[in-house]
């Protein structure tokens, strides 16, 4: 898919939109902010499932998918992550940022480093 969804003049094609709510998704649950109040989201093992899944291979196709690179999204994640722990920032403004920073249309994955680790 890679390559083949990305628009030729500068926007994002909705395929990788998509996937890129994915991954905004993920990161906002392994910060455990939840959209809604389902029960099973308040369990410890939810919250841990949510943190492992940026070590499987599921993550990197989504990475993939997104056209990002899957080690600058797991710097994201451990920045969001740290921010709104650290009472850093709140929930709406780390969805916020998120958007922003997963709407722009560049290629991650010819950026070496991405964002340091927690210089939000």
């Amino acid at each position: 898919m890679y390559g083949q969804t990305e628009k030729h003049d500068n926007e994002i094609s909705p395929e990788v939109k998509m996937w890129r709510y994915v991954i905004k998704r993920a990161i906002l649950d392994s910060c455990a902010i939840f959209e809604d109040s389902k029960p099973y989201r308040n369990k410890d093992s939810f919250l841990q499932e949510s943190i492992d899944w940026f070590k499987s291979e599921d993550c990197e196709v989504v990475c993939l998918n997104a056209n990002l690179n899957v080690d600058f999204v797991k710097k994201l994640q451990r920045n969001a992550s740290w921010c709104y722990n650290e009472n850093r920032m709140r929930s709406s403004l780390l969805s916020a940022l998120l958007d922003k920073i997963l709407e722009r249309n560049y290629e991650i994955h010819s950026i070496r480093e991405g964002i340091s680790d927690r210089t939000w």
